[in-house]
């Protein structure tokens, strides 16, 4: 029988509102189930988990687990499965485990597809994954060609980018984030459409109603005026002669 005494807690990040919770551990044999809960305002958040044992004054991450540790763990209750003994077979004493949760890397803003216009601002915006706490490089792409870098933002859950006003327009645009080591973020936004901001249809139409106007005008301009009543050119007057012969 592999004997320890177990103790528990959760941990977070800074600036971020406890989202573990309920954290349990249970000695079955020689593994160990620890049990959380996942709390957040928004019910779509992910999390990447770790969990990690206090052992003195030494903090260690533990790999022999399974379960619910990894990527894109939702909100709700979960169960971890540590193989104690395999991973610690010698160790007797008390036990402190730390369940460490970050928010998932994830754009808040677009959240999906959409249509931007040239020449207007649109704020992309970011949460997670420590995007706040690192320099992040942003690109545009179109597919998966380069375009141009965009900007660099430091520390910043967000950027306001003006739609170049001679970007060709097209789908399949997207902006690419990538962080440094600190947070080894390497991820893309939804894909957007750009359109011109005024409709070619616009564009097009307009000069075409001015020169159908100014045709109309020449036309109207260029009919003879009414003649005087019983005038021939008038249309509907009878024809009408000015020279009488003179009766014999």
């Amino acid at each position: 029988m592999f004997l320890f005494a177990l103790l528990w807690t959760g941990m977070f990040g800074a600036a971020w509102a406890q989202p573990v919770q309920n954290v349990r551990a249970e000695a079955l044999g020689d593994s160990v189930r620890i049990t959380y809960r996942l709390n957040d305002a928004d019910p779509d958040r992910l999390f990447t988990v770790a969990v990690a044992a206090l052992r003195g004054s030494d903090t260690l991450l533990l790999e022999r687990v399974k379960g619910g540790v990894g990527d894109s763990l939702r909100v709700g209750t979960h169960e971890i499965m540590w193989d104690a003994r395999t991973e610690w077979e010698r160790f007797r004493g008390p036990v402190r485990f730390l369940i460490l949760a970050t928010p998932a890397f994830g754009f808040i803003a677009p959240a999906k597809p959409v249509t931007l216009k040239r020449d207007k601002p649109y704020t992309f915006k970011w949460f997670g994954g420590n995007s706040t706490l690192d320099s992040l490089q942003l690109d545009l792409y179109q597919y998966d060609k380069l375009i141009g870098p965009v900007a660099q933002v430091g520390q910043k859950g967000q950027y306001t980018w003006k739609v170049p006003a001679g970007l060709k327009p097209g789908e399949g645009y997207r902006i690419k984030l990538t962080g440094t080591e600190l947070s080894g973020l390497e991820a893309f936004s939804p894909d957007f459409a750009v359109i011109r901001k005024v409709p070619m249809y616009i564009l097009i139409g307009a000069p075409a109603a001015f020169v159908t106007g100014l045709g109309t005008f020449l036309l109207l301009a260029r009919r003879p005026l009414p003649g005087p009543p019983g005038d021939p050119s008038e249309p509907g007057n009878p024809t009408y002669q000015t020279d009488y012969p003179v009766p014999r």
